[in-house]
């Protein structure tokens, strides 16, 4: 094989990889691979290998393969199965029928497998295809690369040639443009120009400033506003923010701190807590005694169960009452009544209990 290879690329130039920016997936294929601009027809010719012996350990202690190789050393080379000689090289069974293959049984799949060697199926389809400029052409016409399209990855080869296709700042930046166009050219430049002032924007606040940002999430979306153009002045918007999670980690501190006097432990799905968090409830007193009574009724009382029940009813009554009503209609009934049978829970879940043993927060439900 290493005789038809050199005679195939015989005189070549430099197959430069880089230039197959809309080829991304088969690029790594090429990596060793050079062809000459006098590309002529050629048939791949199919190797004879000695089978009585194997070429790399020169025993025969093992069985031989149709590559002449022994089943302990056929591991040193590189294979490649017939499903992803197919995907990745666009060869059909028939194709395949003229190669050298090697069979093994998959525990996994719990079938036969057949493996090509990497180096025959590359040869074979840049041949089949008339060399490799003409492969490449096949391979983006399958892709469904237009013209249009490959216009806009060499514009972006120039203006973010130095950008890493995986970075958040490319995907930001360029992969609107690249997959349909949106803004041009001149709408990539501008994204790319506003990344390097939010960039040097950043540098004014601390690390810790910008920590906080990250810790809630608020880094990225101001980011993304930036860089779209929907959010001018994004310095005062990136203070603002720093101050709203200052104050809103001050509000959890002073929270918690009224919780753990009250034996009480801070809870992340409480809605009162969120809203007294956020700014939206002032009244830390009334929340801590909220927080003590539904306390006292979960873990002394059968609160839960009594509520569950009652609630129940409720929904059976609107049933019989109104029969069948559209969903927005019910919920507005079940609304409406359901604050009530809150309270006729919480006064039933208490019944039993003496009022001298009862704490002063829980005597206004007697």
């Amino acid at each position: 094989m290493d005789n038809v290879l050199y005679l195939v690329f015989e005189n070549a130039q430099c197959f430069q990889p880089e230039t197959l920016y809309s080829t991304v997936t088969v690029s790594k294929f090429f990596k060793d691979i050079t062809y000459s601009t006098g590309w002529k027809k050629v048939y791949f010719q199919k190797e004879n290998y000695d089978t009585s012996t194997c070429s790399k350990c020169h025993l025969n202690k093992y069985k031989i393969t149709s590559f002449g190789i022994c089943t302990k050393c056929i591991n040193t080379y590189q294979f490649i199965t017939a499903t992803d000689a197919k995907k990745e090289w666009k060869l059909n069974d028939d194709d395949l029928e003229e190669l050298n293959v090697y069979e093994k049984w998959h525990n996994t799949y719990r079938k036969t497998i057949r493996l090509f060697l990497r180096k025959d199926v590359k040869l074979y389809a840049i041949i089949k295809y008339g060399g490799p400029a003409s492969y490449l052409n096949f391979i983006r016409k399958s892709h469904g690369i237009s013209k249009s399209k490959q216009k806009r990855i060499d514009s972006l080869t120039v203006v973010a040639k130095d950008i890493d296709k995986h970075s958040t700042k490319f995907q930001l930046c360029c992969s609107d443009y690249l997959a349909n166009g949106s803004g041009g050219i001149k709408s990539v430049k501008q994204k790319l120009s506003r990344w390097d002032d939010f960039e040097k924007i950043m540098l004014k606040f601390t690390d810790e400033d910008i920590e906080l940002l990250k810790t809630y999430n608020e880094l990225s979306f101001l980011q993304t506003g930036f860089v779209n153009g929907f959010v001018v002045n994004i310095e005062e918007e990136i203070q603002h923010k720093i101050t709203i999670i200052k104050n809103k980690i001050q509000r959890k501190n002073n929270l918690i701190t009224k919780l753990n006097a009250c034996g009480l432990q801070f809870r992340h799905d409480s809605k009162i807590c969120r809203q007294y968090l956020d700014g939206a409830r002032d009244d830390l007193d009334t929340i801590i005694e909220i927080m003590q009574e539904m306390n006292f009724f979960f873990s002394q009382t059968k609160y839960q169960s009594i509520l569950n029940r009652h609630i129940q009813q409720m929904k059976d009554d609107i049933r019989i009452e109104y029969g069948w009503l559209p969903q927005d209609e019910y919920q507005d009934i079940f609304e409406y009544g359901l604050q009530t049978t809150i309270l006729q829970a919480k006064k039933e879940a208490i019944k039993s209990w003496s009022i001298s043993k009862l704490p002063s927060y829980m005597l206004k439900y007697r």
